[in-house]
């Protein structure tokens, strides 16, 4: 049996540790995607059915990852991030304010509405993503 000396796992020995667990925590950040993809929550499901009859032309994603993070709404060709945040994010804005800074480092427009602003005010919600839409 020949040793293949061009394979990194041979001199370096714990870089194959260290491939199994990033493989491992991108599996599983994947499951928690699809978990989100499949479970939607009342208002992230008004705001897709809003984008597409009000934007149908643009391309965007859910739940695509940016960064480490996963934006309920993604524009990639705008870098735009769109959250909905719930009664959830009250108790998390200083985790939301970092990642943000972080998107924002990045290039990426972050927009937040609430849920009130979906379900109560969609001109309102749509014209904001509108007005970051155009160039």
């Amino acid at each position: 049996m020949s040793v293949n000396w061009k394979d990194p796992c041979i001199w370096r020995p714990w870089l194959k540790r260290e491939r199994r667990l990033r493989n491992k925590i991108y599996a599983e950040k994947q499951q928690q995607r699809r978990r989100r993809l499949d479970n939607p929550t009342p208002a992230e499901e008004r705001l897709y059915q809003l984008l597409l009859w009000h934007f149908p032309q643009y391309y965007f994603e859910r739940e695509a990852e940016v960064n480490g993070y996963y934006p309920d709404v993604y524009f990639p060709h705008f870098y735009l991030d769109i959250e909905v945040d719930g009664f959830i994010h009250e108790s998390r804005e200083a985790i939301d304010k970092l990642r943000d800074n972080q998107l924002a480092n990045c290039g990426v427009q972050v927009l937040r509405f609430s849920n009130d602003d979906v379900f109560r005010r969609p001109s309102y919600v749509i014209n904001e993503i509108r007005k970051k839409l155009r160039y």
